[in-house]
């Protein structure tokens, strides 16, 4: 039950990254297009994973407080190790 459980969780993140390169071939292809109503609305739906990827981008560019990070509870954290 417990390597069903794994191979779920493996196949529901592989299926994630799937739809993930899929929405941003989509997005380019659409920007491309000059559809800016669509690359408005997928942004704006997709702002929450904007906001992660910058927090994660923000703490691997401060290499220079690592042990600073933990103590304070930064909320990427818990996403970026």
């Amino acid at each position: 039950m417990l390597v069903e459980l794994a191979e779920d969780k493996e196949n529901d993140f592989n299926d994630f990254a799937s739809d993930m390169h899929f929405a941003m071939d989509l997005f380019q292809e659409q920007r491309g297009k000059g559809n800016d109503k669509f690359a408005e609305k997928f942004m704006a739906a997709n702002a929450s994973i904007r906001t992660l990827v910058q927090e994660v981008r923000t703490l691997q560019n401060q290499r220079t407080m690592p042990r600073t990070w933990a103590p304070w509870k930064h909320p990427a954290t818990m996403y970026y190790k």
